[in-house]
Parts: C-alpha cells; sequence; structure tokens
C-alpha cells in the first residue's frame, strides 16, 4: 500500500516477485485506507455494532438499565470504540462523527425505553451518564498525553538530545546541536531540568496518585458528572 492521496502505481516488483498494491487493508483490527482516513473502518465496524445492537435490544426488559448498559458497554462498545486511540480524534470529518454520535444515542435510547426517539440528547446524557464519543476522544487524547509525558518522554528528549550534539573543542564540557546554533547547551542541563520538572507537584501534569486517580482527574475536568 503506498499512502498517498491518488496511488498511481499498482504493482511493485521485488527480487523478481510482482506485488500487487491495494488501497485498503487490515492490519491488528484496523482498516487502513491509502488517503489516511477512517471511513472504511467505521463503515465496516458500524455494521457489526447494529447487529449487536439488535440482540441486545431483545433482552433489554429483562435487565435493569445499569444491568443494560454493562452489557452495552462489553458487547456493544467494545466492538464500537477498538482501537479507539488511533482513530476516534478531532481529524474525523462531520459526518462520521455524526454517524459515531447518532449510534452512541441509539443505544443509549435502548437504555432507558426511549424507542420513539422524544427524549432529547441531554436528557438522555443526564440519565444515563455514559460519555458522549466526543467526551471518549477527547479522554483518550489526554490520558495518552499524560502517559507520553510521565513515562516516555522525558528520557526520549534527553537521548534524542544527547544524540544530537557535538563536542565543543574550546569548551569540552558543552555541546552544541548540530544545526550550526551559537547556543551553547551544557551536557547535563537537560538532564537536571527533566529532574526538576519531574518533581513538581503539580495534580495535572504530573499526577503522583495511581492510574485510577488519574482517570478520575481526567473525568472531572472533561465534565463526566452531566451536571
Amino acid at each position: 500500500m503506498f499512502f498517498i492521496k491518488d496511488p498511481i502505481i499498482t504493482e511493485v516488483n521485488f527480487a523478481g516477485t510482482v506485488i500487487q498494491t491495494t488501497v485498503k487493508m487490515k492490519a491488528l483490527g484496523l482498516i487502513l485506507a491509502h488517503y489516511l482516513k477512517w471511513d472504511k473502518h467505521i463503515n465496516a465496524t458500524l455494521p457489526k455494532t447494529n447487529s449487536k445492537l439488535s440482540l441486545t435490544r431483545k433482552i433489554r426488559p429483562l435487565l435493569t438499565r445499569d444491568q443494560y448498559l454493562s452489557v452495552a458497554t462489553s458487547q456493544i462498545f467494545s466492538t464500537m470504540y477498538y482501537a479507539a486511540p488511533v482513530w476516534l480524534n478531532c481529524t474525523l470529518g462531520h459526518k462520521l462523527w455524526k454517524k459515531i454520535d447518532s449510534f452512541h444515542y441509539r443505544v443509549m435510547r435502548v437504555a432507558i425505553q426511549d424507542f420513539k426517539g422524544k427524549k432529547k440528547r441531554k436528557v438522555i446524557d443526564s440519565l444515563c451518564k455514559r460519555a458522549t464519543p466526543r467526551m471518549w476522544s477527547n479522554y483518550i487524547s489526554a490520558s495518552t498525553a499524560i502517559k507520553i509525558i510521565r513515562d516516555k518522554e522525558p528520557k526520549r528528549l534527553l537521548d534524542s538530545i544527547n544524540t544530537s550534539m557535538v563536542i565543543e573543542r574550546r569548551r569540552p564540557r558543552n555541546g552544541r546541536f548540530f544545526d550550526g546554533s551559537r547556543l551553547l547547551v551544557g551536557k547535563h542541563q537537560f538532564k537536571n531540568r527533566l529532574t526538576h520538572l519531574s518533581q513538581i507537584q503539580d495534580p495535572w501534569l504530573y499526577p503522583t496518585p495511581s492510574n485510577d486517580s488519574i482517570r478520575t482527574i481526567l473525568k472531572r475536568h472533561l465534565n463526566f458528572s452531566f451536571n
């Protein structure tokens, strides 16, 4: 596959073997399109979730609302939001967001037994207290960013800085970037600064409690209380 808007090459000759190119492919359950959009993946996923919704709708009279929402989470939303950190983001077009929102509220209407669609979406949110797709998207983005900041990015930044510097001849203790900048940067200056930043008790960027506390902070910040 060539990730380009209009692929021209249809086959590749590799070591005497002709390989046919494709405009979409499935990798680890995700359908990738050559133009780097997620319409094909969403359009393939929604029919699966729709069939599961039809089955769970039949057992709705036998369950309480909370029980049905638990079933919907494990059977419907687990399929709908599969690999959501990859594709559920602000780059989705308006039509795709509309499809996702529409399906979300179809599930919620079954939960409150509003089969005729008379209740407004704000009322449904207050009754079900479930995050909307856009809330879920913001939550995933924020939690992923915090994980990168806390666990990986500072060390990678330090390694990148150390590998991108050369030793200055006149000042062997200092380093200089390859881009020719005159700014001299001490070898341990970034390491000490990153150590200082990691010790700042900021409840938002550097929450010290467990991951459960981080989720609670994010939900409170993103207004998951549905007040």
